[in-house]
């Protein structure tokens, strides 16, 4: 099984996993899915023309701001998303 990791900064949950959907478009057709081939269609699809806001990288361990964390993969001829939020604690 391959899972591909999506991090978004500053795009919460419904936006990302709207993105998310969108980029199955954009991707091969199910049941062919390369976690690689899937994370470049998200950020095709989430950059829409801009700059920034969205890039390949090796992997969460490389990121120390992320708020949003989706783990992506194909099991059973459905797309899974796996979501994981990090809080950060204040000391006040």
């Amino acid at each position: 099984m391959q899972v591909g990791f999506i991090g978004t900064g500053n795009i919460g949950t419904p936006m990302a996993l709207q993105l998310i959907n969108k980029a199955q478009k954009s991707a091969w057709q199910f049941p062919r899915f390369e976690a690689d081939e899937y994370a470049a269609a998200f950020c095709y699809i989430a950059k829409d023309g801009r700059a920034g806001g969205a890039r390949l990288t090796e992997g969460p361990h490389r990121h120390g701001d992320l708020a949003y964390r989706y783990d992506v993969w194909f099991e059973n001829n459905s797309l899974m998303v796996k979501f994981n939020l990090t809080v950060s604690a204040l000391n006040l």
